[in-house]
């Protein structure tokens, strides 16, 4: 039994992967991705966010990625009804 069958298969990509982001990047205006603090990071997704304008001050986004299991998701998305 894998108690982490990601960590076996991918090892680059779990939690202590060496090409594994630790800290906010941003895009700069050359393309090049440069570290910004989390309060920057935070206020940029919400600025560049367009769901409480489509959906209602209301509304709420979620973004996830592969890593989010499915008892994850579905919690995430139970205020969402």
């Amino acid at each position: 039994m894998l108690a982490c069958f990601a960590r076996r298969v991918f090892p680059s990509t779990h939690a202590g992967g060496s090409n594994r982001a630790r800290y906010p990047l941003l895009r700069n205006k050359r393309g090049k991705l440069v570290r910004i603090g989390w309060d920057e990071a935070l206020a940029t997704m919400a600025e560049n966010s367009r769901v409480q304008e489509k959906y209602g001050r209301d509304a709420l986004g979620v973004l996830s990625t592969g890593q989010l299991v499915t008892e994850e998701f579905t919690r995430s998305q139970a205020g969402a009804a």
